[in-house]
């Protein structure tokens, strides 16, 4: 029996050393990664297009909207401070409100440093709650007493921590301070995720809208004109899904899509339908990391079409 005992206990502790081993190798290659961001963020970009591409960017003449979208973050985007601003959760609503649009904005809870912060017993009964320099730091809560507040506590740790920017060289990212905030829940009546309607906006004029639904269970992504006619663009796994009824507020969220983005060459400004009335969600300055594998070659030539950067390119603007 002392025999078996022994074995067991070595066992146990030779499956620590290789955890470990693996956990140390892990975290080294995320490092390695991080260190390689942070020295040539455009090579770890490049990385991500080809990666989803099979090719590498076209960058000294960029014709597709992943490719001049691209070019404007590494030469535009990453020196705008209004760029960083606006990518910031939390500092967009500012320039929301600067813009007059408030209206716009859903409630808004707290802002905070550290997890350990959050007043949770003061939230009301459903919330959100974000990361603000990022994508996909979110926690819905839609019942505060099953709300396992330690395992979003591990998460806010965890997200506080990253630095999106090097995540796939997102450089927009880099310089947004990592805050916590809490917003209502935008509840559209159906139990579910509420529909997620993404404007396009090139040049200030929404020229496209990216339609989200069943989010919950695997994203299901269509493409429709600005009057909500569909256009079939989308491709792989997202596709396949059933286009919502157009909102009531279509109308409002152009024109709020288009006040939103004069001023900046692309931008994707996300919207939500509740009730008849627009929220907004984020603006985005770098879909999928310049690398769109979701909508079709054509349709990423369209779009591309639409995206002048050449008074950019010739130093004309900044």
């Amino acid at each position: 029996m002392e025999r078996i005992k022994e074995f067991f206990k070595r066992f146990k502790s030779a499956r620590a050393v290789v955890a470990a081993y693996r956990n140390t190798k892990l975290w080294l290659k995320k490092k390695h990664h991080e260190l390689r961001a942070r020295i040539n963020p455009l090579k770890v970009n490049r990385e991500l297009y080809v990666r989803n591409h099979g090719k590498e960017p076209n960058l000294e003449n960029p014709e597709n909207f992943n490719e001049k979208v691209m070019w404007l973050l590494h030469n535009v985007y990453k020196y705008d401070p209004l760029v960083t601003k606006c990518a910031d959760k939390v500092g967009m609503r500012d320039y929301i409100e600067e813009l007059g649009l408030g209206e716009v904005l859903p409630d808004i809870y707290g802002v905070w440093k550290r997890p350990k912060d959050v007043p949770w017993d003061e939230l009301p009964e459903r919330f959100v709650v974000k990361c603000n320099h990022g994508c996909g730091c979110n926690i819905i809560c839609t019942d505060k007493s099953a709300l396992d507040r330690k395992d979003a506590n591990k998460k806010l740790r965890r997200w506080l921590r990253q630095n999106f920017a090097y995540m796939y060289g997102e450089v927009n990212y880099k310089n947004i301070k990592p805050m916590i905030f809490a917003e209502e829940f935008l509840d559209d009546g159906t139990g579910k995720q509420p529909v997620d309607y993404k404007l396009m906006c090139f040049h200030g004029e929404p020229r496209m809208i990216m339609v989200c639904t069943q989010r919950e269970t695997g994203a299901k992504f269509m493409f429709t004109d600005p009057d909500y006619n569909d256009l079939s663009l989308e491709k792989g796994w997202h596709a396949g899904g059933t286009l919502p009824e157009r909102p009531d507020c279509l109308e409002q969220m152009l024109e709020a899509g288009r006040q939103i983005s004069k001023g900046f060459p692309f931008v994707r400004v996300d919207f939500y339908s509740i009730k008849g009335k627009p929220y907004l969600g984020e603006m985005t300055f770098s879909p999928l990391g310049c690398a769109i594998d979701y909508i079709t070659d054509d349709g990423l030539k369209m779009m591309g079409d639409w995206l002048d950067i050449s008074a950019y390119k010739k130093g004309e603007r900044k």
